[in-house]
């Protein structure tokens, strides 16, 4: 009996049904549909090979008859004359779908609102040893920015300070976790921020069972940084850690919608914490986004502290497609549609993710001209 295994994308989430035609034996016309249990859902009469949507209705009716959601599955297609057809119907979503591993991708930086942009570039710059790569003042917005990081922004992560006219604090919320720089000596590095005023909220030390040395700092507006001991790094500004409600989604979410590999998984239940650490290269190479799951709670509030990552891509529109695609299976929405930024012409798209992180896609020629406009 000869089996093909097609991949096939539905609007619904969760159950991971694998079905299956069967052709009965006294009935070379009539088919019937069976769950992976074994258990009768229907019998199809007729199938034809341009019929193939009628299957997926079938299975969406089950599904929605039993209370239950479809995921991406996997449909066997037994002694069916219809399985080369039913392979050409789904073939553009599972296409699509590899686009994310294929594109050229790397975390650009982090944008987050500050009360005071000088303090906080001469925190940065004096204290941690960033330096300020671009500052821009827009006063018909009202508002001021400034990138500062380790590198240039053509290979290195960054944050995007925003100070917007007259107001002085935010809320960072109980989601937004922390960033983490990679040092050589964080004793020392602890000391310099605490002659510049820095909140020294962990000091430096071996982690519990454990070799490594951290120590974590807060800035002048309350951002939490995490100091790691290390060797040298071409990719100081090493991490962004963001609570999450459920993991699993979220390293679905973040694989399928944005190639992310999972490089590390981590459970604690002594600390009854779960952390995964995703991102496109070696977390000692390149910065990582660090996912947190703590026991038992499922949402968290954002505040207006942390606004969003930027992500480089080479099509932004065929990555927005993408993203759609997955946000119906697990969770998130498209927030701007693809398409240029007006004044600037960069080409962007942005959406949140299931847990109502914001994350950017920067059209990577686009992003290169940016920057050079700049210069």
């Amino acid at each position: 009996m000869k089996v093909l295994e097609v991949p096939v994308e539905t609007n619904l989430k969760q159950l991971k049904l694998l079905a299956r035609f069967k052709q009965c034996r006294n009935h070379t016309s009539q088919h019937h549909l069976f769950d992976v249990d074994g258990s009768f859902i229907t019998r199809i009469e007729q199938i034809k090979p341009k019929k193939c949507s009628h299957i997926q209705n079938v299975i969406a009716r089950y599904c929605t008859r039993r209370s239950f959601q479809l995921s991406l599955s996997t449909l066997h297609f037994l002694n069916c004359g219809m399985a080369e057809e039913a392979a050409k119907a789904v073939t553009p979503n599972a296409e699509l779908l590899e686009w994310p591993k294929k594109d050229k991708r790397r975390l650009l930086h982090a944008v987050y609102r500050v009360g005071d942009l000088d303090r906080t570039i001469k925190f940065y710059t004096e204290g941690f040893g960033m330096k300020l790569l671009r500052h821009r003042d827009i006063p018909e917005e009202k508002y001021s920015n400034a990138f500062l990081g380790f590198g240039p922004e053509e290979s290195n992560f960054v944050v995007e300070l925003t100070y917007n006219y007259g107001v002085t604090s935010y809320d960072i919320g109980e989601g937004f976790g922390h960033f983490a720089i990679a040092t050589e000596d964080v004793y020392k590095l602890v000391e310099k921020l605490r002659a510049l005023g820095g909140n020294i909220t962990r000091e430096p030390g071996p982690v519990k069972g454990g070799a490594s040395v951290i120590a974590f700092v807060k800035d002048p507006d309350g951002y939490a940084f995490e100091l790691i001991q290390r060797g040298p790094t071409p990719e100081p500004l090493c991490q962004l850690m963001l609570r999450v409600g459920d993991l699993d989604r979220s390293i679905k979410f973040y694989e399928k919608a944005l190639g992310m590999k999972l490089l590390r998984k981590i459970d604690r239940p002594e600390y009854k914490y779960t952390l995964a650490m995703m991102g496109y290269a070696d977390e000692y190479e390149t910065t990582v986004l660090e996912l947190t799951y703590n026991y038992g709670v499922t949402e968290y509030t954002k505040g207006n502290a942390y606004a969003q990552v930027a992500i480089s891509t080479d099509d932004v529109y065929k990555s927005a497609e993408v993203v759609n695609l997955v946000t119906q299976e697990l969770g998130g929405k498209i927030t701007r549609q693809p398409g240029p930024i007006p004044g600037i012409n960069t080409k962007i798209t942005s959406f949140l993710d299931p847990d109502g992180w914001k994350s950017v896609l920067v059209d990577n020629e686009d992003f290169l001209k940016e920057l050079h406009k700049a210069e």
